[in-house]
Order: structure tokens, then C-alpha cells, then sequence
């Protein structure tokens, strides 16, 4: 059943099928395109329906899929005044995670990158600079960096002699923040989280009937970014495209936190301020999840518009080098910190979210150069066919 299911996804009538379906489901699966179509019901600055009617199939003829993006980017607002060729430019979420990245990266190594500790294991042998490792939880047993069996005592004693402000437990399989447990050392040099959930082996013990998990201490982050909002560690998602023995950064972003959150994840409330990768500074405005605007840091008044990211070379640099370390991906989505010592690989993604860059920037089309979507519809199960000429 498995191999009929997987037949079916790769051939052409399979994916119209997966696309009809999909057309009805996202809207109840992913909370963002539900809360969308609420926003859309209720909006009273629409365009003319008979224009949001051309203008979704403008985008429906050209991606051959249905447009719920339309929706989801606001594109019927009034103030949308967009060309044909900027309508195209906003790649459809079907499209782009069922069709354009699986025809170039490499399913079968997924598994490096799509759990935590393994992922930390894979940068390790490449020499890429990443968090410190106390210890993992696997299968209920605690283990130091290098997986040699550890207990409890052993790994508090570490804690205790390294001084670590603060300590991160993230499940290991963990997507958007979810699962995060975060725990600051008191007067009394005990770990505890903002609810005074204390850090014990019970603890452990508890979470590890749910997940695996990686236990690491908090970075110290730049000044510079830290200024922008101090309480959470502020990363880049940055873009990345390996072909042809060349690696670019396609596009990137700066993920914030506020409103006393640790995490700067969109999916905790989060916000995402757009950089212009070849002038090193911040975009006009922030947007969250549902994409309202912010010109400034709504706790700390910070101005995003034109600020210098003076690092921003070695930034540039670190993951343009570590992307090309792995064959296996064509296009990474990578969460890079900037602490004292430089910059930091927290993890790779490989369904980085789309949303999160089309919200803030615009279009994605040109930046992927994608000139015909007809053919990765028609050629995703022949991969290993000539890619198109830009690649």
C-alpha cells in the first residue's frame, strides 16, 4: 500500500489528486490558512470580487493549483495593487512542499536534519559551529554529548560547576518552539522554569515517556542583536541553494521575540523583519503570524528600518560555507545565532517555512527561479532528468 501511495504522489494525475484534496483540507489542518479565511470573510477593504476572481486565476492558471495563497498573503486587499507578473511571484504552498523541493532535495537523508540530536551528531563531524551539548535524553536514559551513559547527578553536578545561567531541554523530533522547556538557575542554585517547574530526574523521567531529548545552555547573544529585544535569543533563518559546486543565500530574515517571550519563534508570537542580504540592513517594518505590521519593537521601541547588521558578512559567510558541507540538499533552511564568539548553526530546515519569508518579502517566484511550473508537475518522479537551465 505504502509503494502504491508513493507511485501515485509521483505521477501526474496522483498530484492533481493530493492537490484536490489538499484545496480542502489546509484550510482545516493549518490554523494560519483558518484564521486567513476568517480575516478574508470579515475584511471590509476587499477588491471588487469580480477582480479577486481574475486575479486567483491568474495565479491558479499559471501554478496549476488552487490559490489558497491569495487568501493567506491578503493579495484581495485594496491596498495590494499588484501586476500580473507580482501575482505570480507568491508560490503556492502545494506547490512548493509537494512538488519544487522534493524534485531537488534528497527525501531519503531527511532523517539528518529532522531530529535534533542526530542533527547536532551530523554537525559535529563537519566542524560546524553549534550549541553546546550537556546531554541528551534517549529512550529514557540520560547520555553526554559524546553518548556515553550518564544519571542525573552527573549531569546536574555539570550544570552546577559550568555556572549556565539558563538551560534549554528541546524534544528532539520539535518543530516552531513546541516543547521547549526553558529553566534559569535561582539564588539557591536550582533550575527552574517562569511556572517553577523544578529540574529533576522526575522531571526527566516524565518527558522522557514522550520524546527524546537534547538538553543545551543558553547562548550569549551579540549586543547588537540583543539591543533589538534582549529576552530571547534572536536567530536568522536564512535560505540557502547549493548547485552546480556554487552555494547562495537566496533570501533571510530576523526572527524576534516580544512580549516577555524566550523564544523568537513566529509560532510563539514571534516576529520577522525582512534583511537585505547585499546591503546588511533591516527591512522597513516586522510582521507576525497573521500578518500584522510593526515599524517598531512593540516592548522595546527598537526601529527596524535601515539598521545595520555590522556582522552580517561573517554571517553570510558561515552558512554559505556549512551549506556547501551537504551534498544531500539542494535548498536548507538554516537558524543561525550570533553570539560573542561568532555565528552559530541552531539547526537545519528543509520545509523552512514559506510563509515566513513571502509574508514580509513579497513574491518568492524570481528568487527561485522557477520560470515553468508545469515542469516539476510533470517531471517530479524523473529527478534525476536534465534540470531546467538555470540549474
Amino acid at each position: 500500500m505504502h509503494r502504491i501511495k508513493k507511485k501515485l504522489k509521483n505521477s501526474y494525475v496522483g498530484l492533481k489528486i493530493l492537490e484536490f484534496k489538499y484545496r480542502f483540507y489546509f484550510k482545516k489542518q493549518y490554523d494560519l490558512m483558518s484564521h486567513a479565511v476568517e480575516r478574508f470573510k470579515s475584511c471590509k477593504s476587499k477588491k471588487p470580487r469580480k477582480q479577486i476572481k481574475r486575479e486567483m486565476r491568474v495565479c491558479k492558471d499559471y501554478w496549476k493549483c488552487y490559490p489558497l495563497h491569495y487568501i493567506r498573503y491578503e493579495l484581495y486587499k485594496k491596498d495590494k495593487v499588484l501586476s500580473e507578473n507580482e501575482l505570480i511571484n507568491y508560490i503556492p504552498e502545494f506547490f512548493f512542499y509537494n512538488i519544487f523541493l522534493p524534485f531537488f532535495n534528497m527525501d531519503e537523508f531527511g532523517f539528518i536534519v529532522n531530529d535534533k540530536i542526530r542533527t547536532e551528531n551530523y554537525f559535529k563531524s563537519l566542524n560546524i559551529a553549534q550549541p553546546l551539548t550537556i546531554a541528551k535524553l534517549i529512550n529514557k536514559q540520560l547520555y553526554t554529548s559524546d553518548l556515553r551513559i550518564a544519571d542525573f547527578n552527573s549531569i546536574n553536578k555539570e550544570l552546577h560547576n559550568n555556572n549556565y545561567k539558563k538551560i534549554f531541554i528541546k524534544p528532539a523530533k520539535g518543530r516552531g518552539g513546541y516543547g521547549i522547556d526553558i529553566f534559569h538557575r535561582n539564588l539557591n542554585d536550582e533550575y527552574l522554569t517562569e511556572d517553577n517547574l523544578l529540574f529533576t530526574k522526575e522531571f526527566l523521567l516524565q518527558i522522557g515517556e514522550k520524546d527524546n531529548y537534547i538538553i543545551q545552555p543558553g547562548l550569549k547573544q551579540s549586543p547588537k542583536i540583543s539591543r533589538i529585544y534582549p529576552f530571547s535569543l534572536n536567530t536568522f533563518r536564512i535560505v540557502t541553494e547549493r548547485k552546480d559546486n556554487s552555494t547562495r543565500i537566496i533570501c533571510a530574515t530576523l526572527r524576534i521575540g516580544i512580549n516577555n517571550c524566550q523564544l523568537d519563534n513566529v509560532s510563539q508570537g514571534g516576529v520577522r523583519v525582512v534583511i537585505d542580504i547585499n546591503k546588511c540592513i533591516l527591512g522597513d517594518l516586522a510582521t507576525n503570524r497573521i500578518c500584522e505590521v510593526f515599524y517598531k519593537h512593540p516592548n522595546t521601541n527598537f526601529i527596524f528600518k535601515g539598521y545595520k547588521i555590522s556582522d552580517w558578512q561573517s554571517i553570510k559567510n558561515f552558512t554559505i560555507e556549512n551549506a556547501a558541507k551537504i551534498p544531500y540538499f539542494i535548498y536548507i533552511g538554516w537558524d543561525i545565532a550570533l553570539t560573542l564568539d561568532g555565528p552559530v548553526a541552531i539547526e537545519a530546515n528543509l520545509d523552512f517555512g514559506l510563509d515566513h519569508f513571502q509574508v514580509p518579502i513579497g513574491g518568492l517566484r524570481e528568487y527561485f527561479k522557477i520560470d515553468n511550473p508545469d515542469f516539476y508537475w510533470r517531471n517530479l518522479k524523473n529527478k534525476h532528468i536534465k534540470r531546467p537551465s538555470f540549474f
